[in-house]
C-alpha cells in the first residue's frame, strides 16, 4: 500500500544506516521480550509450577507497514519520518523515542505471506502461536496445522479451568461465546472444520477450511472480494475469484452473517420500533479522519432529530477521543484523556433541530447551541496521542470516545459537519489558542534610558536597565574578541513598519511579525547601538539549501557565539530554530558574518532552541529543547557521544495537578560558575504556557551531564533572557516584553498573582537585569537578580522555594577569572560514547 518498497541496494548509505538501525532497536525489543519471558519461565520452574502451567504466546498480528518504506517517528501513529545521518542515527531508540521500521523491513518479516498489519491478507492476520503445558499437552513438539482464531484462547482457558461462561453480568445479558476450545488439539486430536470471520478496520475475511476469500482496503483502490485456496496457494498469489463466482458470493454471505452476528455490521432497521441510523449529508472530505494529537479542536454541525440520546460526531475510543452526543435529550461533549471523560452538557434541552459548536483548547471545554454558550469547564488538556479509532458520525463504531455504551446510534439528519484542528505537536504544546489573544492598545512603548542613567547604573549593578528600544524577544548579549557587546534575538524584518505600527504584537500566531533574517547590533558601552544589519536569512539556513520547501520563513532564538579554539584564527558560530529548518552555522573568518558553513549538515538534526557551551577545555556543547546536551568534535561535524538529557534533581506540581520534572520548556542555555556547571532554563510561573510570569530557573552539577540538583529560581520576567558579563565582570541577564497586555507597573509586583494572563513588567526592547552569582561559603552556587522587582517569584509561582537570605559577600566568579586559570581538562564527561 501506498509507496512501492525500494530494493535494499538501490538506497543511499544514509538510508540504509537508518534502516538498520531501525531494524536494530527492533530486534533489541525482542530480545527484551524474550528475556523477560525467559525470566518468569525460570521462576516457574524453580517454583514447580512449570509443569502444570499454561502458557501460550503468540504475536497480535503480522509485521506493521506503519506508514511507508522509511517507517515514521513520533509520539503519533501518523508521525513523519526523519532520516538520521552520521551520529545522529544513534539518537533512534533512545531514551523519549519512537519510531517504526517501515513497510520494506514488514515486507522481508511477512515474507512469503502477502501484504502487513491492518491487512487480512495471511502476512496481516497469520502468526505462530506457541503453547507450553508439559502436564496438559499429550503430544509435545508437534505442530498443529488447523487454523485457530485467537478468539479461541479464552474457551481453551474456560475448558482448562472449568471455569463456566455467564449470560449476564450484573443483571446485563452479555453477548454469547465466541471461538472454540483447542484443548482437544492439545491432547493430540483435530479440531472441527468450522467458519472462521475476520475484521479490521474495513478489512475483512472468511476461511472455510481450505477456502478463503479476502476484502482488501486502501489499495488497491477498486476493492472486490478475493479468493484463495491456501493448501495449494498458502501465499494467495493466485486469485480465484473470477473462476468461481459462486463460490465467492456464498462466502460473502457468510462473512455478512457472521459479522452481524458478533455486531462488526449492524442489522438494518426492520420497523418503526428499530431506531435508524442519521442519515448524514457531508463534503466527501469531512469524513476523512482528522489528525488530533496534541491540537485544539473545533467541531461544528447540524442536527435534525427527535431522538434523545445517541452520537453525533466521535472520534477515538477507549483511551483518547472526543464525542459531542445527545444524553436524556440535552447536548453533551466528552473529551476522553488517558482513559478519563470529562463532560460539559446543556442545562436545558435541545431543540429537534439545531446547530452546535463544541471547542476543546489547552484551557478550556466549551459547548454553544445555536450559537448560544450553553456549557464551560476547566480543559482536561490536549488529547495527548492519535486514536486507533476513526471518525465517525451518527454512531460510534468499535469503542466509545465518549462516557456511554457504544455505538449509541441516533435516529435522525446530520449535516455540515466540520472537525478544524488547531497547530500540531510541539507548537500546540507550547501555545493553546489563548496564548494568541493580544490585548490591543494605543500605549507607546517608552523611551530607553539616558546614557548617564545607564552608565550610573552599570557602575551601581543594583537596578534593572531599559538599554534599548525596538521589537524583540529572546535578546542575546556576547561580548566579542574585539571587545564589542553584540546583540541579537528574535525580530522582525529589517523595515518591516509593523514593528513601529504594532509595538506590542506577541509575535505568534497569524499577525507575528516575526521575521526571517538574524539581525545583528553592537555597542561599546550597553546604551550605544549601532546596526549591522542582517546577518543571516533564512536563505542562508542548511535546509534551504537544500533545496527544501520552508513554508513559514521565520527565524527565532538566535545566538552567535565566539570560539576562540576554533581554527587558526577563532570563528563565530550562530544557532537558531524552529526546528523545521534549525541550524548550527559557523562563520569562514573572524568577522561575524556570512558567508556561513554547516558542517554538521543534516547531522544537526531538528533542534528546538538550541544552544551553545564551550568548556574549559575547548569541547563545545549543544544544548536544545527541554533539554537535551551533546559534545561536539573539534570541527563541529560530528556529535561525539550520544545526547544526554538534563533535569533537575526531583519534581514539582504545576496548577493542574501534572507533575513536571524538566528546568522549563524552552530557552536552555548553560554558564560555569565555580567550576560547576550551571544549567539555566525558562518556564512560565504557573508551568502552564502564557499564564504567570516568565522565569529564569538553574539547577547546579558538577558534571555536565548531571547529575543535577534542584531546580532554582534565578529572577522573576527573566525568561530566555541571557546570563552574560560585562567587562568589568558584573553578571547581568537580559529580558524582554513576553506578554498579551502591554507592561505592568513595577510598583507593588512583587506581591501581585499574575497567573490569569501572560503578563510583564519589561518594556518592549532590551532591558538588562544585575545578577548575583556567587560561591557561597559551603561550596553552593547562589543565583538571583539584584533588583527587587525582579528577585521574588511572587504568588502566581507554582513552586515552593527556600529564599531565605543568604550570605552575598562571598566571591565573585568571572569569566576573566577562569579565562585567566590554565585549561582543565574533565576527567568525566558523563557522555555514553
Amino acid at each position: 500500500p501506498g509507496q512501492p518498497n525500494p530494493a535494499w541496494d538501490t538506497l543511499d548509505q544514509d538510508r540504509q544506516r537508518d534502516l538498520a538501525r531501525r531494524m536494530a532497536v527492533y530486534a533489541a525489543m525482542v530480545e527484551s521480550v524474550d528475556q523477560g519471558v525467559g525470566r518468569i519461565m525460570e521462576h516457574l520452574r524453580a517454583t514447580g509450577e512449570l509443569a502444570n502451567t499454561l502458557l501460550l504466546f503468540l504475536s497480535d498480528n503480522g509485521a506493521c507497514y506503519e506508514w511507508g518504506p522509511f517507517g515514521f517517528d513520533g509520539p503519533s501513529r501518523r508521525g513523519t519520518t526523519t532520516l538520521r545521518t552520521g551520529d545522529d542515527v544513534r539518537q533512534i531508540g533512545g531514551r523519549g523515542t519512537y519510531q517504526s521500521y517501515g513497510s520494506g523491513w514488514a515486507n522481508l518479516g511477512n515474507t512469503p505471506l502477502q501484504l502487513y498489519k491492518h491487512f487480512t491478507h495471511e502476512g496481516g492476520i497469520c502468526t505462530p502461536l506457541i503453547v507450553h503445558w508439559p502436564q496438559g499437552i499429550g503430544s509435545p513438539d508437534t505442530w498443529v496445522r488447523d487454523p485457530v482464531h485467537v478468539m479461541d484462547i479464552f474457551p481453551t482457558l474456560l475448558e482448562v479451568t472449568g471455569a463456566t461462561y455467564p449470560n449476564e453480568i450484573r443483571g446485563n445479558s452479555i453477548l454469547p461465546l465466541e471461538g472454540t476450545s483447542l484443548v482437544t488439539a492439545l491432547r493430540g486430536g483435530r479440531l472441527p472444520e468450522r467458519t472462521v470471520g475476520f475484521d479490521h478496520q474495513g478489512a475483512r475475511a472468511l476461511r472455510e477450511g481450505d477456502w478463503k476469500i479476502v476484502w482488501s482496503k486502501r489499495m488497491p483502490h477498486d476493492i472486490a472480494w478475493e479468493l484463495y485456496n491456501l493448501a495449494e496457494d498458502r501465499c494467495e498469489t493466485q486469485d480465484l475469484a473470477a473462476k468461481h463466482p459462486d463460490r465467492v458470493q456464498a462466502m460473502a454471505a457468510r462473512w455478512e452473517q457472521w459479522a452481524r452476528r458478533v455486531q462488526v455490521i449492524y442489522e438494518p432497521p426492520t420497523g418503526s420500533d428499530t431506531p435508524q441510523a442519521a442519515k448524514i449529508t457531508l463534503p466527501p472530505e469531512s469524513l476523512e479522519t482528522p489528525e488530533i494529537a496534541n491540537r485544539s479542536l473545533t467541531i461544528t454541525g447540524r442536527v435534525r432529530t427527535s431522538s434523545s440520546d445517541g452520537v453525533i460526531v466521535a472520534q477515538g475510543g477507549r483511551e483518547q477521543g472526543y464525542a459531542v452526543h445527545l444524553l436524556d435529550g440535552h447536548l453533551a461533549f466528552d473529551v476522553r484523556v488517558n482513559g478519563e471523560v470529562t463532560r460539559i452538557a446543556a442545562s436545558r434541552a435541545a431543540p429537534n433541530e439545531f446547530g452546535f459548536d463544541a471547542r476543546l483548547t489547552a484551557d478550556q471545554l466549551l459547548l454553544l447551541l445555536n450559537g448560544q454558550q450553553v456549557a464551560a469547564a476547566a480543559s482536561p488538556g490536549l488529547i495527548p496521542l492519535q486514536p486507533k479509532d476513526g471518525l465517525n458520525i451518527g454512531r460510534d463504531e468499535l469503542s466509545a470516545a465518549g462516557d456511554y455504551q457504544a455505538p449509541n446510534p441516533l435516529e435522525g439528519t446530520i449535516t455540515d459537519v466540520k472537525v478544524t484542528t488547531g497547530p500540531a505537536g510541539k507548537e500546540a504544546t507550547q501555545f493553546p489558542p489563548s496564548a494568541f489573544i493580544q490585548q490591543k492598545t494605543d500605549r507607546k512603548p517608552r523611551p530607553v534610558m539616558d546614557a548617564e542613567t545607564i552608565r550610573a547604573g552599570l557602575e551601581s549593578h543594583d537596578r534593572a536597565l531599559y538599554v534599548k528600544a525596538g521589537w524583540i524577544r529572546d535578546p542575546y548579549i556576547t561580548l566579542g574578541p574585539d571587545d564589542f557587546y553584540y546583540l541579537t534575538g528574535t525580530q522582525p524584518r529589517e523595515g518591516d513598519p509593523r514593528e513601529a505600527a504594532d509595538p506590542y504584537n506577541i509575535g505568534l500566531g497569524d499577525e507575528s511579525i516575526v521575521g526571517d533574517q538574524v539581525r545583528l547590533w553592537r555597542s561599546r558601552d550597553l546604551f550605544d547601538w549601532e546596526s549591522l544589519g542582517p546577518i543571516f536569512t533564512v536563505d542562508d539556513t542548511r535546509t534551504a539549501r537544500s533545496g527544501a520547501n520552508i513554508p513559514r520563513r521565520l527565524i527565532w532564538a538566535p545566538e552567535v557565539h565566539w570560539l576562540p579554539k576554533f581554527g587558526d584564527n577563532g570563528r563565530w558560530a550562530l544557532v537558531h530554530c524552529p526546528k523545521s529548518h534549525s541550524s548550527l552555522a559557523l562563520s569562514t573568518a573572524r568577522d561575524l558574518k556570512g558567508p556561513w558553513t554547516h558542517p554538521l549538515g543534516d547531522r544537526f538534526g531538528e533542534r528546538h532552541d538550541p544552544s551553545l557551551f564551550q568548556d574549559d577545555d575547548g569541547t563545545c556543547h549543544l544544548l536544545w529543547g527541554n533539554t537535551l546536551i551533546a559534545p561536539l568534535s573539534s570541527d563541529f561535524s560530528r556529535y561525539t557521544a550520544e545526547p544526554v538529557r538534563i533535569d533537575p534533581a526531583g519534581s514539582r506540581t504545576n496548577a493542574l495537578g501534572e507533575a513536571k520534572s524538566a528546568i522549563g520548556h524552552e530557552g536552555a542555555t548553560m554558564i560555569k560558575v565555580g567550576g560547576k556547571y550551571v544549567h539555566l532554563g525558562t518556564a512560565w510561573s504557573t508551568d502552564q504556557v502564557r499564564k504567570g510570569s516568565y522565569n529564569l530557573y538553574y539547577c547546579v552539577a558538577d558534571k555536565i551531564t548531571g547529575p543535577y540538583g534542584p531546580r532554582k529560581f534565578a529572577g522573576r520576567f527573566l525568561g530566555h533572557g541571557t546570563p552574560f558579563q560585562s567587562r568589568d565582570g558584573k553578571w547581568w541577564c537580559t529580558a524582554f516584553f513576553n506578554a498579551n497586555v502591554p507592561p505592568l507597573p513595577r510598583e507593588g509586583i512583587e506581591t501581585r498573582d499574575l497567573s490569569e494572563n501572560a503578563l510583564t513588567i519589561n518594556e518592549q526592547g532590551v532591558t538588562i537585569v544585575p545578577l548575583h552569582v556567587r560561591v557561597l561559603d559551603d561550596g553552593t552556587i547562589f543565583i538571583r537578580a539584584k533588583d527587587p522587582a525582579y528577585a521574588s517569584p511572587g504568588p502566581d509561582e507554582v513552586q515552593t522555594f527556600d529564599l531565605e537570605e543568604r550570605d552575598l559577600t562571598s566571591s565573585d566568579v568571572t569569566f576573566e577569572a577562569q579565562r585567566q586559570g590554565k585549561p582543565k581538562t574533565n576527567p568525566s564527561s558523563g557522555y555514553e560514547s
